[in-house]
């Protein structure tokens, strides 16, 4: 989940201040020991893009770029966050043409949908 602060009062006069951002994940995922480092940089790159809905829709490349990790390997990553708890995802078609694939939605879940234990 993104957060957007203001910059603290003595970063004011630097010209390049903006509004900056944190993205975050829970304790209980991150200490999952049945996710791996993939596993984890993926719930980031998709946390990336939370911000007041719990629904998004970023692409597998933009998740990849974020995460630092191959289009591949997200998708991989995806069914695991998935079957884990951490992520629900609504695979979607284009009603125009139903054979082409729109971008997924996706609804992440801080805490596992079931029980975690390893």
């Amino acid at each position: 989940m993104n957060k957007t602060q203001e910059l603290p009062e003595e970063y004011k006069d630097d010209p390049s201040s903006r509004k900056f951002s944190f993205t975050y994940l829970t304790s209980p995922l991150l200490e999952d020991e049945r996710l791996d480092v993939y596993d984890k940089a993926t719930a980031f790159g998709i946390a990336y893009y939370v911000d007041k809905s719990p629904v998004i829709w970023p692409g597998k490349k933009a998740i990849a770029k974020i995460a630092s990790i191959s289009e591949r390997k997200v998708q991989e990553c995806i069914k695991k966050l998935e079957e884990c708890g951490y992520l629900k995802v609504e695979r979607r078609r284009d009603p125009k043409n139903p054979a082409k694939n729109l971008s997924n939605l996706y609804t992440m879940h801080y805490l596992p949908r079931q029980s975690y234990a390893p």
